[in-house]
C-alpha cells in the first residue's frame, strides 16, 4: 500500500500532438484515500463496514468487502460519506 505522507498527485503524460514537446503535468484532484485502504461509510447519520476502497476516479469511490467483491452494488461514493478506519 502506498506511503500516506507521499504526494497523491496523480501524473498526466501529455504526448505533444499540438507540436509541444512530450511533458508530465500533476492532475488537480488530491485523492484522500487509496485502494486497499480500509474506510468505514457514514449514510443517513449511520456508520456501515468496513469497507476497502475498490477504485477512485472523478471524485468517488466504489467500496469492496475484504474478498474483493464490490460493496453496495458497484455505487461510487463521496469522500464526504468515508472515514477512515484507522
Amino acid at each position: 500500500m502506498p506511503d500516506k505522507d507521499m504526494d497523491q498527485h496523480q501524473d498526466a503524460l501529455i504526448d505533444g500532438s499540438d507540436g509541444g514537446r512530450v511533458h508530465i503535468e500533476k492532475y488537480s484532484h488530491v485523492y484522500k484515500f487509496s485502494p486497499g485502504e480500509e474506510v468505514y461509510l457514514y449514510r443517513s447519520g449511520a456508520q456501515e463496514g468496513p469497507y476497502l476502497i475498490y477504485s477512485r476516479g472523478e471524485n468517488k469511490y466504489r467500496l469492496s468487502d475484504k474478498y474483493g467483491n464490490l460493496a453496495k452494488n458497484g455505487e461510487a461514493f463521496s469522500e464526504g460519506e468515508l472515514m477512515s478506519a484507522d
